[in-house]
């Protein structure tokens, strides 16, 4: 016998704070997935008639709302997913709040407050911009109008796991989502317009999709392997049916190396596939969800952390022979404050490095909230700006002088 059937239930997925109102508290935002429940539990055949049950598609299912809880400061939260702009009356329309399952929180804007991208499976990406003054959280969905929502094709994906960084130096964040089989995962780039920016679709640009289609993306994060100054790409793949259609439940994780090459336009970025140069653990298959990030022994080299089902945790110690130099930064807020939602500038080389100190991020996973800038060969660094999430002052100079290479700075917020 089971327990009452339950209302309004909650199968929460991933999850993110940031201080989203400005107030100096982080506040958290929880994503769910479908209704699935013991009472809505159908039976769902395989791809061929002789598999009798399997895992059923999240199209078989209505969504329910996600949720927003502010931080009052006092140690206590408060729920107010239904006053700050959640789409959340899946009674009106069964797909409205989005089946999410991953989401990443950076100011794609500029404007200082940081906004939520929510990465949804079979329905529309959400990208909320934050429109919050301090004490009340107020977002709009704009994901649809912004460019986030589907892929080139005009088609919701299945969305999992996802990003954000300024991988080809443009000093604007673009988002990351990795899909599920038989789609291409989603680089949206930053483009400014007149009016503010949008993304496009520039998956196929970027040379991702050499790795073809046949991949159920999860954990991602982009970080700079090797500290040549461009941020690099990691994917943890593994199908979530028994018995897939091309006999591929278990399969490899992906390294993407961020390189240039010449066009008549000029120098651009773009990815080439670097997984046979990942080592043994890249040329075995998982059936891998969560991927976290984070340099474990303080070499200043950022480690993976992989999360597999029916398999131990794999720890990958990031060991790449180069003899380049990096500087990491450790942000302190003032007070309480929370640093997810800085944004980092650094002057080095004739090049300003862009960097997003983000809330969530990757499936499932949390990170090390250190930053690593990789230098190449430069041996010295200019100025520092950080922008931080809240309180004052809200941008601060550190200085070359303070600033130690192949270290750990310990910045704090004055």
């Amino acid at each position: 016998m089971y327990a009452e059937q339950p209302g309004d239930h909650f199968w929460s997925s991933s999850a993110a704070f940031c201080d989203l109102d400005g107030d100096g508290w982080p506040d958290l935002y929880i994503c769910q997935y479908v209704n699935w429940s013991w009472w809505n539990n159908p039976l769902c055949g395989g791809y061929t008639k002789d598999i009798k049950q399997d895992v059923c598609p999240p199209k078989q299912f209505d969504t329910r709302p996600h949720a927003v809880w502010r931080n009052k400061g006092d140690g206590t939260f408060e729920d107010v997913s239904q006053t700050c702009g959640l789409r959340i009356d899946y009674k009106k329309e069964k797909d409205n709040c989005g089946k999410g399952l991953g989401v990443v929180i950076v100011d794609v804007d500029g404007d200082g407050r940081p906004d939520i991208h929510i990465a949804n499976d079979t329905t529309d990406h959400f990208l909320y911009m934050n429109k919050s003054t301090p004490g009340k959280i107020l977002l709009e969905e704009r994901g649809l109008s912004m460019g986030v929502a589907r892929d080139h094709n005009g088609t919701p994906n299945g969305g999992m796991g996802t990003w954000a960084a300024d991988w080809d130096g443009s000093g604007r964040p673009s988002i990351w989502v990795t899909n599920y089989e038989s789609e291409y995962h989603g680089l949206y780039r930053s483009q400014p317009r007149t009016n503010g920016i949008s993304f496009t679709f520039s998956t196929m640009a970027a040379g991702l999709t050499v790795i073809g289609p046949n991949y159920v993306g999860f954990g991602t994060g982009f970080l700079d392997i090797d500290h040549d100054g461009w941020e690099d790409i990691a994917i943890s793949n593994g199908h979530v049916i028994h018995f897939p259609a091309h006999d591929n439940l278990r399969q490899k994780p992906i390294l993407f190396l961020n390189v240039q090459r010449e066009t008549k336009k000029g120098p651009e970025r773009f990815f080439v596939d670097a997984t046979s140069r990942g080592g043994s653990y890249f040329q075995s298959n998982h059936r891998g969800r969560g991927l976290a990030l984070g340099d474990l022994n303080n070499d200043g080299k950022t480690d993976l952390v992989f999360f597999n089902v029916d398999e131990p945790v794999k720890i990958l110690r990031n060991v790449s022979q180069d003899n380049n130099h990096w500087l990491g930064v450790e942000l302190i807020g003032k007070d309480h404050r929370h640093v997810a939602g800085a944004k980092l500038i650094l002057d080095v080389g004739g090049r300003k490095l862009h960097r997003y100190l983000l809330g969530g991020g990757s499936y499932l996973s949390a990170h090390d909230m250190r930053m690593v800038f990789g230098l190449g060969q430069e041996t010295k660094v200019g100025t520092l700006t950080v922008e931080w999430p809240s309180g004052e002052p809200r941008t601060q100079t550190f200085q070359s002088k303070d600033l130690n290479i192949d270290k750990y700075n310990r910045l704090e917020q004055k």
